[in-house]
């Protein structure tokens, strides 16, 4: 990532395409797994404020290296969990 303001774009993005998979799940099957759709969309909410919040509180008298490993490694648990979340979503989508 080329700045802070792109990963925020990117983890906004990313986050609030899950949580529309999920709500449309609701929209689409009322009464079927509404509870864990709905508490899987706050896990997706959470988890959004979790990794902007990290990336505002990023080590700032750390040396360039660090702060870059420090932003990857931000990117890689989006990245992680944006593939958890499709699978949890497959999965109410097959139940």
């Amino acid at each position: 990532m080329s700045s802070k303001r792109e990963l925020k774009e990117s983890i906004k993005y990313r986050t609030n395409l899950l949580m529309e998979d999920a709500f449309s799940y609701t929209l689409n099957h009322p009464g079927d797994n509404d509870k864990k759709a709905d508490e899987l969309i706050d896990t997706i909410a959470d988890k959004w404020f979790e990794l902007v919040a990290k990336v505002n509180h990023y080590p700032r008298n750390g040396k360039r290296a660090e702060v870059k490993k420090y932003f990857a490694g931000i990117k890689s648990e989006l990245d992680e969990s944006a593939e958890k979340f499709n699978k949890e979503i497959d999965k109410l989508y097959k139940s």
